[in-house]
């Protein structure tokens, strides 16, 4: 399945201290094409198996209630990351 993430996403995916250096590894293997949208913003396409985008959806979805929600129970900037990987890893 092909996923297209936002830079942002790609580089916290790679950066994240809790993503195993295995799934890093197959992040930076699945990168099929870069590109840039019409607002400029960077996106990375990746090739994933549906296998594969599962263990980073989990990863994701185990992060969230750790990392992502401020003081008053509302998404940080770290859960809006994490929220929209998990819909983007989402095989359905």
């Amino acid at each position: 399945m092909q996923i297209r993430l936002t830079q942002d996403e790609f580089d916290y995916l790679l950066s994240a201290e809790f993503v195993p250096e295995n799934i890093r590894k197959s992040i930076c293997d699945a990168v099929q094409k870069r590109s840039t949208d019409k607002f400029g913003e960077e996106k990375v396409m990746v090739e994933f198996s549906e296998e594969a985008a599962d263990s980073v959806r989990e990863i994701c979805g185990d992060q969230l209630p750790i990392k992502g929600f401020d003081i008053n129970y509302a998404l940080n900037s770290e859960g809006k990351i994490l929220e929209s990987l998990i819909d983007k890893f989402f095989t359905g």
